[in-house]
C-alpha cells in the first residue's frame, strides 16, 4: 500500500470451498430437488432455509452450536472455583495446596479456553453467513439477469438491488446472532 497500490493479485483468491461458483452449484441442485419434490407432492412447499443449510451443511451449525454451549458451560468455571475458594477461606472446607494450585490454574486457563470456543463458534457462523449471502447474491444476479422485458417493467431496478443488498444483509446479521439466541436462558 505504501509503494503501490493495492491489486487483486495483493489479497489472493478465496479457498475453493468459498467460491461462489462452487456455492451456487450446490444451491441450485438442492434447489432443482425441491422443485421437484413439490411437483411430485403439491402439498409441500419449497423451504428456501433447508437449500441454503443443505447447501452449506447441518454440520457446520452443529459444530457452532457445540462450540458455544462449551463456553457457556466453561464461563461457570470460575464462578464455582471461588464459591469453593471462599468457603476454604472461611474455614467450611479444606483443601489441599495441590487443589489451591488447580483452583488458581484453572482461574486462569478456564476463560482462555471459553474464549476461544466462543471466538471459534462465532468465526464458524459468520462464515456461514458470508456463504450464505453469496449464494443468495448470486441466485438473484442470475434471475435479474434472466428477467424478460414485461418482467423489468414490474420490477423496479431498486426493488433488486434492494433484495442484493439489504434482503440478504438481513439474512446475513441474523445467522450472525444465532447461535446466542440458542444458547440464551
Amino acid at each position: 500500500g505504501v509503494e503501490k497500490d493495492l491489486s487483486l493479485e495483493d489479497l489472493g483468491l478465496p479457498s475453493k470451498k468459498n467460491r461462489t461458483r462452487r456455492l451456487f452449484d450446490l444451491f441450485i441442485g438442492y434447489w432443482n430437488a425441491q422443485l421437484e419434490k413439490i411437483r411430485k407432492f403439491p402439498t409441500k412447499k419449497v423451504s428456501l432455509w433447508h437449500v441454503l443449510w443443505q447447501t452449506i451443511g447441518y454440520w457446520k451449525l452443529v459444530e457452532a452450536v457445540f462450540l458455544y454451549l462449551l463456553y457457556a458451560l466453561l464461563s461457570f468455571g470460575p464462578v464455582l472455583i471461588l464459591s469453593q475458594l471462599v468457603s476454604y477461606f472461611e474455614g467450611t472446607i479444606d483443601l489441599t495446596p495441590i487443589q489451591l494450585w488447580g483452583f488458581a490454574f484453572l482461574m486462569f486457563f478456564l476463560p482462555i479456553l471459553a474464549a476461544l470456543f466462543a471466538t471459534r463458534s462465532n468465526v464458524i457462523i459468520v462464515h456461514i453467513s458470508i456463504q450464505f449471502r453469496n449464494a443468495l447474491v448470486d441466485m438473484i444476479f442470475r434471475k435479474a439477469l434472466r428477467l424478460s422485458p414485461a418482467s423489468k417493467q414490474q420490477q423496479s431496478t431498486g426493488k433488486i438491488i434492494n433484495m442484493f443488498a439489504t434482503d440478504t444483509r438481513q439474512i446475513q446479521n441474523f445467522l450472525n446472532i444465532a447461535n446466542n439466541l440458542l444458547i440464551a436462558p
